[in-house]
């Protein structure tokens, strides 16, 4: 059992440790419920920040509306974050990165 907010450093975690997987499902405590959340990997997206191309893995929840990219370079940290609650959609993307050295 995750709340929702480590749930995200479990799949980090899992992708790490289990690189062959493309489906990740884990049961996350809400408010009032736990349900089964389902994360697949959906492709490679290449994306530009601070001019610098960043290779991601595309991971979806269908359950939460969520696309998540996560960098396997730095240890499967998110690089963007799309998500649609009801009506309204909003994406974070990192604005600033750093190749490591």
């Amino acid at each position: 059992l995750v709340d929702s907010v480590s749930v995200y450093l479990a799949l980090s975690n899992d992708m790490i440790n289990t690189p062959d997987k493309s489906e990740f499902t884990y049961q996350v405590v809400g408010e009032s419920s736990v349900r089964d959340l389902i994360f697949k990997i959906d492709g490679d997206e290449n994306i530009l920040i601070n001019e610098i191309e960043v290779e991601t893995i595309r991971v979806i929840c269908d359950e939460l509306k969520l696309t998540i990219n996560l960098s396997p370079k730095d240890n499967f940290q998110p690089i963007r974050i799309h998500k649609i609650n009801g009506k309204t959609a909003f994406t974070m993307t990192l604005i600033e990165y750093k190749e490591k050295s």
